[in-house]
């Protein structure tokens, strides 16, 4: 979670120091995730939303307002797919995760 935390500060050191740490966007700025995954890399990034507090549709829009198309299957699901799934492989279909037109 890269968001609005006391910690903050820390999250790009922590996750340089430890490979297996992502960075997620509850409650986070945008432009802020935006720049986690320019230092990180965007397989280290996972976008949500902090709902019911945060509404889902429009953290997304934010977030992909900020972020080139070419992360968003990495960012809206296939990273999380890799840390979750048992075969560890991303989904065969890209594309999927696209919420619609803006």
């Amino acid at each position: 979670h890269c968001g609005a935390t006391d910690f903050w500060p820390d999250v790009i050191p922590a996750a340089q120091a430890a490979s297996n740490l992502y960075v997620e966007s509850s409650l986070a700025r945008p432009f802020v995730f935006a720049s986690h995954l320019r230092t990180l890399g965007q397989a280290r990034g996972i976008v949500g939303s902090a709902a019911p507090l945060n509404d889902l549709v429009f953290e997304w829009e934010q977030t992909r307002a900020v972020l080139p198309p070419a992360e968003w299957d990495a960012v809206y699901g296939n990273n999380l797919w890799r840390l979750i799934s048992p075969t560890s492989a991303a989904p065969a279909v890209a594309g999927v995760i696209d919420p619609g037109p803006k």
